[in-house]
């Protein structure tokens, strides 16, 4: 993401991993035990009222 940087200020920018999630994708949500299993489920059918109802 930081392709044009100096590289001295490299040396105070921590390179942390992270896992990134696309919740339109995600078709088992019985994977997710806490209160991500509903927001991912109402993002995933927020366009769709009668689906948005059924999740709610």
């Amino acid at each position: 993401m930081l392709e044009d940087i100096d590289e001295e200020l490299l040396l105070f920018i921590s390179d942390y991993k992270i896992n990134l999630l696309e919740p339109k994708s995600i078709m088992d949500f019985t994977k997710f035990r806490t209160q991500l299993k509903q927001l991912f489920e109402v993002l995933q059918n927020a366009s769709d009222k009668n689906k948005l109802q059924a999740v709610l």
